[in-house]
């Protein structure tokens, strides 16, 4: 089931990432703050 819903959550991933450049980058810079202070 995960397997078969995979390439719609990349697509979705992907148009989602598109429109919000700015959230992606946020969400980067605390994934490495993240990673950081792990």
């Amino acid at each position: 089931m995960f397997d078969r819903a995979r390439p719609v959550l990349i697509q979705y991933f992907k148009k989602f990432n598109l429109q919000n450049k700015s959230i992606k980058k946020a969400l980067l810079a605390f994934c490495k703050k993240g990673f950081v202070a792990s």
